[in-house]
């Protein structure tokens, strides 16, 4: 009895966690991310199935494999903690006040509106720009197939439509990954001003 229940979380769980990738990814917008992990968790779950019923065929070649999958994905696990550490202690900091620019980063056009993500980026931009009325924003991201505009069209309509003046908000519309949205407005800041920045 405990045999067949071991066997059925061991088919089950993988099968749960497909549902709900496909659930956070396709119903709920601009959690398409958290769809992505539970993807990736019905991935790992399904190798270690594989790595039992392959056991007894190649018993030594499995336990080395299972050994070395297991080390990289500790490695993995280790280095996305500490990368999600970095990035929620950023976040919670008090941004520096005063920038001559600011880049914000695309992100998901829903068909109607922004997707969450996006929208929040939104926010924090329209938050700094009124509070530093020298600021210039640089909203970056291209049009992706599933998109009706580009990110960066989309950041400034409802940037400009919330009262941010339309000179401060200088649009870089194709960019498809962060290296190129920060690459590419750079490039944007130097067409316009001269001048690239170096910090």
């Amino acid at each position: 009895m405990k045999k067949k229940l071991i066997l059925a979380l061991r088919w089950t769980l993988p099968v749960v966690s497909l549902l709900f990738s496909l659930f956070f990814y396709t119903a709920i917008p601009g959690f398409s991310f958290s769809g992505l992990i539970w993807l990736g968790i019905c991935g790992i779950l399904l190798c270690y199935n594989f790595f039992t019923l392959l056991r007894p065929r190649f018993p030594k070649t499995i336990k080395w494999i299972r050994r070395v999958f297991t080390g990289v994905l500790c490695l993995g696990i280790l280095v996305v903690a500490v990368t999600c550490g970095i990035v929620v202690n950023t976040a919670t900091q008090e941004p520096v006040q005063g920038c001559q620019y600011v880049v914000v980063l695309g992100c998901k056009v829903n068909p109607t509106a922004p997707s969450l993500s996006l929208q929040e980026r939104i926010d924090a931009a329209y938050e700094y720009l009124v509070a530093n009325p020298d600021t210039i924003a640089i909203v970056s991201g291209g049009r992706g197939q599933d998109e009706p505009m580009s990110e960066a069209q989309c950041m400034f309509e409802h940037l400009t439509a919330m009262g941010i003046s339309e000179d401060r908000v200088w649009m870089e519309d194709k960019a498809t990954s962060t290296w190129e949205n920060l690459n590419f407005s750079l490039n944007l800041i130097e067409e316009k001003t001269g001048v690239r920045p170096t910090s």
